[in-house]
């Protein structure tokens, strides 16, 4: 009843374009992901966490990360299945960006290979034939991981000033980051819940989703200093310094989601509508997002290639008044 296995992986990256300081020219990733499983009876316990090393960065959370994303005891006596711990969870039909991934928040490291961090749950799924209902209660979400202050994901350079209103801002060729303390509003990061509901037909699998809790993102406020010029009037030099402070709000989200068979041809719709619960005007009161994608195959000989085709449309309020 006992299994275990271990990947492990190097991804040297060396970028062509220098970018100025403080930002990586390479990075030397090295990635280690035990799992274990041991099972006995109805009952099962699973593990798996990843070590993430980059010996190219001077910044903590870069040069050592550990990530946790499964580590819970499941419990199954059909029609029920209930697992308690740390998991990791799917929602979304689509692949790459899925409007309804909501559940749980990432590591933004890279934001092209983005991991979820895990969250301890209590999950009670409830299945059967033809549907089944999953029910999640979150305690305590953990925050996501931004990208470090020697990251090339942060922008390094502007080339346009910026004017507001009778004054001229003339911003620095580069630009040093610095992450302030976050800020939390309305718990969002305690009590988290949601329900999937899935129904499998003969030719589709549709979908409804309710969660309430931390956007997985988090919205920034950023702060700068400046000096006045001395040779130009109504003119502010803005120093290189760049303060972010990760800012944490709760959010309602409703989503629906299809994913329906044609021949060979997998057509995938989801749908989301977000509602901010908390109110602040630099968080959009409520945003809407759809996705639609085709996956088609193409049999080459004895082998397959699938082509993904994916198109996404959004809109959001600016901000409550």
């Amino acid at each position: 009843g006992f299994d275990f296995g271990i990947e492990a992986a190097a991804e040297p990256h060396v970028y062509f374009q220098t970018l100025p300081n403080p930002t990586r020219q390479q990075d030397q990733i090295v990635r280690v992901t035990p799992n274990a499983k041991y099972k006995v009876g109805s009952f099962r316990f699973q593990t798996k966490f990843t070590a993430r090393t980059n010996s190219a960065s001077k910044v903590p959370v870069e040069r050592f990360l550990l990530n946790v994303s499964e580590a819970y005891l499941e419990a199954k006596a059909y029609p029920v299945n209930f697992k308690l711990g740390v998991n990791t969870y799917n929602w979304g039909y689509m692949d790459g960006f899925s409007p309804l991934d909501v559940v749980n928040t990432k590591i933004y490291l890279d934001l092209l290979n983005s991991e979820k961090r895990g969250c301890p749950a209590i999950d009670i799924t409830f299945e059967q034939d033809t549907w089944s209902m999953q029910a999640l209660y979150i305690p305590v979400q953990q925050t996501p991981v931004m990208p470090a202050t020697d990251s090339r994901w942060l922008p390094r350079f502007f080339l346009v000033d910026t004017a507001l209103e009778d004054i001229t801002l003339k911003l620095p060729k580069e630009f040093d980051y610095l992450y302030d303390t976050e800020e939390v509003f309305d718990q969002a990061l305690s009590n988290n819940y949601g329900l999937h509901f899935q129904k499998r037909l003969s030719d589709a699998d549709v979908g409804l989703v309710y969660f309430e809790g931390v956007a997985p993102a988090p919205q920034f406020g950023i702060e700068v200093t400046g000096s006045l010029s001395p040779d130009e009037e109504n003119t502010i030099i803005v120093d290189s310094d760049v303060r972010l402070k990760p800012l944490f709000h709760r959010q309602r989200v409703f989503g629906l989601q299809v994913a329906y068979t044609i021949t060979d041809i997998i057509v995938k719709l989801e749908s989301a509508y977000t509602e901010a619960i908390t109110d602040d005007p630099e968080i959009p009161a409520w945003t809407y997002q759809n996705a639609l994608g085709f996956e088609v195959p193409f049999y080459i000989g004895s082998r397959t290639l699938n082509v993904l085709i994916q198109g996404y449309y959004g809109n959001s309020d600016i901000g409550k008044d």
